[in-house]
Parts: structure tokens; sequence; C-alpha cells
């Protein structure tokens, strides 16, 4: 029989993303949710929707340090008053409204909202293959459609600084390489060590 998750928990992650979503869009350009933790909630959220493994587990992949980097270096800047990493300034400008900013306390509620449903489906195995064609195609829409201000990805070099040290066009292959071998690798080998697998391909199923 398959394991799926309550109804309510199943609404509620619909519900919860379609709010997130269209507030977002509300303050930001719609393409900033290119971000790869923005991508990382949605596919959180239909892998809870659908019960779906493979969903839950790419959404993991994409987002967990990404999410993990952003929580440091607030805690850095309350602590501190600098940014260890620099991307979270926005968080302290008083010129964009509480309720916006609020949107992003998701980087610090995803991850165990991740954790806890990979702990009821099991962790997909070769959901690390399928990140770095995603991440690729994420890094160079970032490239080609959203406005350099907003450094969405960093494609144009790390911490959104440019970068001079190799043909712009190869820069956000070579970063999306990096991020799947670096982030998402290391993900991948803690969440093979910590959730149960699952059938590649196939949702889980009761033993």
């Amino acid at each position: 029989m398959r394991r799926t998750f309550p109804l309510p928990i199943r609404l509620t992650a619909i519900i919860v993303a379609a709010l997130w979503t269209a507030t977002y869009v509300s303050f930001y350009p719609v393409l900033n949710l290119l971000w790869t933790c923005n991508v990382g909630l949605l596919l959180v959220a239909v892998g809870i929707a659908s019960s779906h493994a493979g969903s839950l587990s790419i959404g993991m992949l994409v987002s967990l340090v990404p999410d993990l980097l952003w929580i440091v270096d607030v805690l850095s800047r309350l602590t501190t008053g600098a940014h260890l990493f620099g991307g979270t300034e926005y968080m302290f400008d008083p010129a964009i409204p509480w309720g916006i900013r609020a949107l992003s306390l998701e980087h610090a509620l995803l991850p165990l909202v991740a954790v806890a449903a990979l702990c009821v489906t099991g962790y997909e195995r070769r959901a690390w293959w399928l990140v770095w064609p995603l991440i690729v195609a994420v890094y160079y829409l970032s490239y080609a459609f959203t406005d350099p201000y907003w450094q969405v990805n960093w494609v144009w070099g790390v911490f959104a600084r440019d970068q001079t040290w190799m043909p712009a066009l190869v820069y956000p292959f070579v970063a999306a390489s990096v991020f799947w071998l670096v982030l998402a690798g290391s993900m991948h080998l803690f969440a093979v060590r910590v959730f149960p697998a699952t059938r590649p391909g196939l949702p889980p199923r009761a033993a």
C-alpha cells in the first residue's frame, strides 16, 4: 500500500505554497522564484502534496545547503553586526516591508519540513543525478532572463561579486556543476546515511 501524507497535511502544503508564492511575486519579480531555495520550496510542497519521495528528495538537495548558509549569514549579522557571506542584507533593509521579509523565514523552516517529510517517504537515491540538469537549466534561465541587479543565484559571480576570470556564458555551467558536486553532493551523502531508501523512480510503498 502506498504510503501517503494525511489529507490535511497535503492540503496545507498546497495552500501555504500558493499563498507564499502569490505574496512573493506581489513584491519581487516573478523570475526571482528561480533562486534555488525557492525552487526547493516548491518541489518540497509538491512532494508533500503528492507524497512523492522523488520531488521531496530533489527539493531537499537543491535547497538545504543554501538555506543553512542563509541562516548562518543572518545569525552572523545579528550577533556580530557583519554578514559572513552576504546575500541576506535585504533582511535588515527597512525599505522592505516586514511581511515580505518574513517570507524568507522559509529558509529556517524548510530544512525541518524537508527532513521530517523524508523520514516518512524515504530518500530516492537517484535524485542527485536529476539535480545537475535541473540546476544547469535554472542557472542559465537566471542568467538569460533575470535582471543582474537581483543577482539571482549569483550567476554573474560568487557572493554577488561579478567575476571576470572566465567567459560569462561559461560561468553558470561551472557554478551549477560545483553546486551539484559540492552542495547537493554533500546533502546526498547525508541523506543516504540518514533516510531509508525508496525504489528509484517509484513512490514509496509500505513493507
